[in-house]
């Protein structure tokens, strides 16, 4: 004998297949606890339109924000029948409260499949955390790489501080060698003129014996009995102010 079921008890059934359909959750392991992608949905039917457009839920149980996520969609779903696939990478950030989880809804329409998902269903999605970042460190879920974003700014710090350090002394020295070469421009200019009161001395004093001389030749002479190298000469000593007696 067939069993009758209720149409009410066929409608719970209904709401609660689809609620398992579309209430999946994924945690995706993370430094101190998970992130947790909740109710992820694709194909969106409004107005008698299927749209792509993908929301769901990002809680964060983890014991730190996350300045950077990177995130992997990879959903299945069939369309008229045919089996599809469709992928998506999302970027975003998610804080952090002590006291209760943080929990972020997201919301992307997807431009480039617009008007191409028409009588597509979403079947299944897996769901992969790709990198991960917040001030301490930086996760690269696939490699397993991490990066000590701290030490990598002590670091970098300490370079910048010692950097500092050589171009202080750099300009002490360059600013020594700018007085040293200074010095030497001084003692090199003291020395010139030194050497040229040296050779004005010397020519003064050859100057001044010629000119004794011409005076003793020509003082008692008149102009007229002047040769006309006597002449010269004294008119070159006069204008020396050197012809007269010393």
């Amino acid at each position: 004998m067939q069993q009758i079921i209720p149409l009410a008890v066929l409608v719970v059934q209904l709401l609660l297949t689809t609620c398992i359909a579309y209430s999946e959750e994924f945690a995706l392991p993370l430094e101190g606890g998970s992130i947790i992608v909740e109710n992820p949905a694709f194909i969106q039917h409004a107005h008698d339109q299927d749209i792509p457009r993908l929301t769901f839920a990002l809680v964060n149980a983890t014991s730190d924000s996350w300045s950077f996520l990177e995130l992997k969609f990879e959903i299945d779903g069939t369309c008229d029948g045919e089996h599809r696939q469709w992928s998506q990478k999302i970027v975003t950030s998610l804080g952090y409260f002590a006291d209760r989880q943080r929990r972020r809804d997201y919301d992307e329409l997807s431009i480039p499949l617009l008007g191409k998902v028409k009588g597509c269903r979403t079947e299944r999605f897996k769901v992969a955390l790709i990198l991960a970042e917040n001030a301490k460190v930086r996760i690269d879920v696939v490699t397993g790489e991490r990066v000590d974003l701290v030490a990598r700014r002590n670091a970098e710090e300490a370079q910048a501080t010692e950097q500092r350090r050589i171009m202080v002394v750099q300009e002490a020295e360059r600013k020594e060698v700018l007085a040293a070469q200074e010095e030497q421009r001084r003692k090199r200019e003291v020395a010139q003129a030194e050497e040229r009161r040296k050779r004005e001395a010397e020519d003064y004093a050859k100057d001044h014996a010629i000119c004794v001389q011409v005076y003793k030749r020509t003082s008692n002479k008149k102009v007229s009995d002047l040769t006309v190298k006597e002449e010269q000469q004294v008119r070159a000593c006069q204008l020396l102010g050197l012809y007269q007696p010393r």
